[in-house]
């Protein structure tokens, strides 16, 4: 078997939630391993509903885990500092 892409979510708002998430996890070559948002408590629902493991507030966090791909949905003033 073919390794699954390891996929984090940054920006894990309404849009993620609605189009990128349900696209990614209902792929069987994609493991999505980490979503991130500011509110903590909001990050946490996010991942429970989609399966996701972790939940975190900081894009550094999620970045550390060794991703192979990285959906950048926060707000645009900050994704070059993410990117």
């Amino acid at each position: 078997m073919t390794r699954r892409l390891r996929v984090g979510v940054i920006g894990a708002g309404s849009w993620s939630a609605a189009v990128h998430l349900p696209a990614l996890v209902a792929r069987e070559d994609v493991e999505v391993v980490v979503v991130c948002r500011r509110n903590g408590d909001i990050a946490a629902r996010v991942a429970d509903r989609f399966g996701v493991p972790r939940a975190v507030t900081d894009y550094r966090e999620a970045l550390a885990l060794e991703l192979d791909a990285v959906v950048v949905a926060s707000p645009p003033n900050v994704h070059e500092e993410q990117v």
